[in-house]
């Protein structure tokens, strides 16, 4: 007898959630991503159905330095025409009619309330997924996906080798870490969305259809949202987006100041004026930071205030973000 795939929720997810007196009760999301980035990312629609293209100057013209009756060279400058691709990042919520109707006992605004507690979940999963792609999917092994921070710098002799700081952390391992300075802005980094599409996460209430099982024979009624994120990331400047790379997260001291310095350096090569630069960085090595942001008499490039009941810390005034996408599993960069 064929089984409800386990991807859907069950009677039992239902009760779950239903709280004393009936209704469904709010929904602590302990399993929730710190998405940094996307709080941050401006966002601008693309001038191709498929994604952006910009030009991007490589050189500027010359002057020559001339004598009397002695003629001047003619120079130009040059420009290159770069393409952002766009990838669709889809998922589709499917739950069994039966339970949702049976619990509510033919309540609608208890139904819905099932139903938007599992579209919740779906949100927070989808910008996990992305924030993550933001900074390590590739087009290079994954054509479907989009372009990540990680794939463009991921080699210091490369070409956007120069945006590359090298932590003087010894690396050994595969336990190694980025921390991550973005310029973000018009002309410098942000997000894209295909050219006559709408920004951001969208859905689509399918209502009440026929679905097939796990085993692809038998049928049951569900209720089915269709959820698409069709979004890229452009980097126009490649000056406005440094990494620090190879931090061996296991040699790490709670005190020391070469971190410090390589975040200096990391800052310096951030080259986007006018932007709004923000570090991003995981919890080991902001917690790290932290450590050092209270020992004042040994470190005076960071702070921690307090705003709006938030602890906010801050490397010489830039903002330094957590974000649970960035991982302490990285491989070393050379």
């Amino acid at each position: 007898m064929a089984t409800i795939n386990a991807s859907l929720p069950t009677l039992q997810d239902l009760v779950s959630r239903t709280k004393p007196g009936g209704g469904i009760d709010q929904i602590v999301e302990i399993l929730g991503q710190r998405n940094a980035v996307l709080q941050d990312m401006p966002w601008r629609e693309g001038n191709l159905t498929t994604g952006h293209q910009y030009t991007s100057r490589k050189s500027l013209p010359s002057g020559t330095w001339r004598r009397m009756n002695e003629g001047v060279a003619p120079t130009k400058s040059r420009t290159d025409q770069v393409t952002e691709t766009c990838g669709m990042l889809d998922a589709m919520s499917k739950v069994d009619c039966a339970p949702v109707d049976l619990n509510s006992g033919g309540d609608a605004a208890s139904g819905a309330a099932f139903r938007a507690s599992e579209d919740s979940a779906f949100m927070q999963g989808l910008s996990n997924d992305l924030e993550t792609a933001i900074f390590y999917s590739s087009t290079k092994t994954d054509p479907e996906k989009i372009l990540g921070f990680s794939p463009r710098l991921d080699s210091t002799t490369g070409l956007w080798g120069g945006q590359i700081v090298d932590s003087q952390i010894a690396a050994a391992g595969s336990d190694q870490a980025s921390m991550w300075c973005i310029g973000w802005g018009a002309g410098y980094a942000y997000g894209i969305y295909p050219k006559g599409t709408t920004a951001g996460l969208t859905s689509f209430d399918g209502g009440r259809q026929l679905t097939t099982d796990s085993g692809g024979t038998n049928q049951f009624w569900a209720y089915v949202t269709s959820w698409s994120w069709k979004v890229g990331l452009c980097i126009e400047d490649a000056r406005a987006v440094v990494r620090l790379a190879n931090i061996d997260t296991s040699a790490i001291a709670e005190t020391g100041s070469l971190l410090i310095q390589d975040m200096v350096k990391m800052v310096a090569q951030c080259r986007a004026p006018g932007a709004k630069k923000v570090i991003y960085t995981n919890q080991r090595i902001a917690t790290y930071l932290n450590l050092q942001a209270l020992d004042s008499t040994k470190n005076s490039t960071l702070k921690i205030e307090n705003i709006g009941g938030e602890n906010v810390t801050s490397f010489l005034g830039i903002p330094v973000r957590v974000t649970d996408a960035l991982t302490n599993t990285e491989a070393i960069i050379t």
